[in-house]
């Protein structure tokens, strides 16, 4: 009888131990729809703690959403302690100057840094999802505009 019992209480065990994950996941801190068990829980994690990104709304981070263009030109701006514009400003028809984006734009079109030089008709289309095209221009601008803010760092500090 004991071995009996024994047994069925070591199945129920596997079984159990099947079916319930080692480590339960648990919600961030900052979003809803993020877990401290999905791989960019760091990420988003640091990000949002260092002002980079806030979310889609105040308590979504929407993981699963494409990335738009005037999302990745904020972030590349916050990334850089939100830089001034350096020359001549791109003014572009799409981008009003009550959106979130705006002064991103601004300094990202701006003649000294050139990230990022709209669609050639006056637009700028910021909430058009980034294309593989899209993103390598603006992580090799966003290198390149790194480079200047250093030299014009250095430049005033000499």
């Amino acid at each position: 009888m004991t071995k009996r019992f024994i047994s069925i209480v070591l199945c129920l065990c596997m079984i159990l131990s099947i079916a319930m994950p080692v480590g339960a996941s648990v919600q961030s801190e900052y979003y809803t729809d993020v877990f401290t068990d999905d791989d960019y829980y760091s990420a988003v994690k640091y990000l949002y703690e260092h002002e980079i990104i806030k979310g889609t709304t105040d308590t979504t981070f929407s993981p699963n959403d494409n990335i738009t263009r005037g999302q990745i030109v904020v972030a590349f701006w916050r990334m850089l302690n939100k830089p001034s514009p350096v020359g001549t400003v791109t003014q572009f028809s799409d981008v009003p100057s009550s959106s979130y984006f705006y002064d991103a734009v601004k300094w990202a079109s701006s003649s000294g840094i050139g990230i990022v030089m709209g669609n050639g008709d006056g637009t700028f289309n910021p909430n058009g999802n980034i294309t593989q095209q899209d993103m390598m221009v603006f992580l090799y601008w966003h290198v390149t505009a790194n480079i200047l803010i250093i030299r014009q760092v250095s430049k005033t500090n000499i």
